[in-house]
């Protein structure tokens, strides 16, 4: 009996001084972290077109002309804040059509801002094949 008292007076000691080492720095403060339990992972893909640039989940950007270069952005951020060096993967559909279906998927990796970029324009146009013409769709992830 004395030495079961013993053992779990000497367990609670040793707990004591252990809670009592752990520096100040490393508490957690709870209203932090259940404030950030809200906020996601986002993924937003936009273009240099204004007024309308597509900014924002699932939205359009205003329509390219043949030959026009297209600059797209994917703002990458979790919980308000930029990652940086993270591959993002950009999939470009053309308009479902007869003649030729145009699609490509390419990889970038976002910059300190969180933002990847790709260039490219649109394949030249002949007057026997409108099939750039119509809704191009860009999914990332």
């Amino acid at each position: 009996m004395y030495s079961k008292t013993l053992k779990k007076l000497s367990i609670m000691l040793l707990a004591t001084i252990l809670l009592m080492a752990i520096p100040q720095s490393l508490s957690i403060n709870f209203q932090e972290v259940s404030a950030y339990e809200e906020k996601s992972l986002i993924l937003d893909i936009f273009t240099q077109k204004t007024p309308f640039n597509g900014r924002g989940l699932n939205q359009s950007s205003d329509p390219f002309a043949p030959y026009e270069v297209v600059k797209l952005y994917g703002n990458l951020t979790y919980n308000e804040q930029p990652l940086s060096d993270i591959l993002v993967t950009f999939n470009v559909t053309g308009p479902p059509n007869k003649i030729y279906n145009y699609t490509f998927q390419t990889v970038r990796k976002t910059n300190e801002s969180g933002i990847a970029t790709l260039e490219f324009s649109f394949p030249q146009l002949n007057l026997s094949d409108a099939s750039i013409i119509g809704v191009w769709t860009v999914k990332a992830w």
